[in-house]
């Protein structure tokens, strides 16, 4: 599993992360034996044909608007925050958080955990081939990027956690997205007091 942590600049040491209010790092964690996954800049494609190829063909054969726009959401989709949960906005869904927030004892990060999980494989559906697998794995860790992106954009200073799970641990390149927990004020204990929804 892939492990993709969003932090405000603040809390890294000097010199690292950049400048602004918005600087972020990103870690990446890997499965059992420790060893860090290839860089997502290396296209499956490109490595699949003996011949360099236009990247974008794909899109000039089979693309249109409506496609480029629905994957423009994929990538860069609008978060919304509800009840102290941070969701993806289509799946932020009333009854459902509720029934999240009673199943999982009040926790939004079990909340979002289980609202915010993507399957690569049900959302762009194809054969279950290795090189298929290993380009939506590339797609995941992409698309894990973006949104770390995004939400330092629309929450500046909050803290996330954005896992991509590799198909042998989960249904196909599976994305989970939770917030940080937020440190209690001085003297509170955890179930006091509440969060506010927006």
């Amino acid at each position: 599993m892939l492990v993709f942590l969003l932090m405000p600049a603040s809390s890294l040491p000097d010199g690292a992360g950049g400048a602004g209010p918005r600087a972020s790092q990103t870690r990446t964690v890997t499965g059992h034996s420790g060893a860090v996954e290839p860089a997502y800049e290396r296209d499956t494609v490109s490595r699949m044909n003996s011949e360099p190829t236009d990247p974008w063909s794909a899109i000039h054969q089979r693309g249109d608007a409506d496609l480029a726009l629905a994957f423009a959401r994929l990538f860069w989709p609008v978060f919304v925050e509800r009840r102290g949960c941070v969701l993806l906005e289509h799946r932020a869904d009333d009854d459902a958080i509720s029934q999240w927030l009673d199943a999982s004892n009040g926790d939004p990060q079990r909340v979002e955990a289980m609202l915010n999980h993507v399957h690569l494989w049900d959302e762009i559906p194809g054969e279950g081939s290795a090189g298929n697998e290993e380009a939506l794995m590339t797609v995941a860790r992409v698309v894990a990027r973006c949104w770390m992106a995004a939400l330092a954009e629309r929450f500046p200073g909050r803290e996330f956690l954005v896992d991509v799970a590799r198909p042998d641990v989960d249904y196909g390149p599976t994305l989970y997205l939770t917030q940080r927990p937020r440190p209690l004020p001085p003297g509170q204990q955890s179930g006091e007091g509440g969060s506010a929804s927006r």
